[in-house]
């Protein structure tokens, strides 16, 4: 099943794949209002244009909600990344998903910086 939603501003497109049937938790708009406050509140929007969520819903529950694995992959200013979370239910897998994509893209930002500025050293020094 694919099911696909651009957001509000445009910024950000969102791809859901995978077996959504026996989610309850599951709400194409709302789960793409989530991504988008994600990003917003824990990173940068001009950094990720494309996000495509994959989900696997597991046999196991615990307290009525399925261990759900959630593949994150995105495509950034940085190239495409991908991350994976597991949770119990689907919005704690999609969090610690964005929350790993996340962290991958500050790491490549980092690393970007750190590259212009020994460039900008190597410059200075020839």
């Amino acid at each position: 099943m694919i099911d696909k939603t651009i957001l509000k501003n445009g910024e950000i497109d969102v791809d859901f794949f995978g077996d959504f049937r026996g989610i309850i938790e599951f709400n194409r708009d709302e789960m793409s209002d989530y991504i988008k406050r994600f990003i917003d509140k824990y990173g940068r929007r001009v950094e990720i244009y494309d996000v495509s969520v994959y989900i696997r819903k597991f046999e196991a529950s615990y307290v009525g909600k399925p261990l759900i694995f959630c593949n994150i992959a995105a495509n950034t200013e940085f190239g495409l990344i991908s991350s994976t979370g597991t949770g119990w239910g689907f919005k704690q897998a999609l969090r610690q998903g964005l929350k790993a994509a996340l962290a991958e893209v500050s790491n490549l930002l980092e690393k970007e910086i750190y590259s212009k500025k020994i460039e900008a050293i190597d410059e200075l020094t020839v």
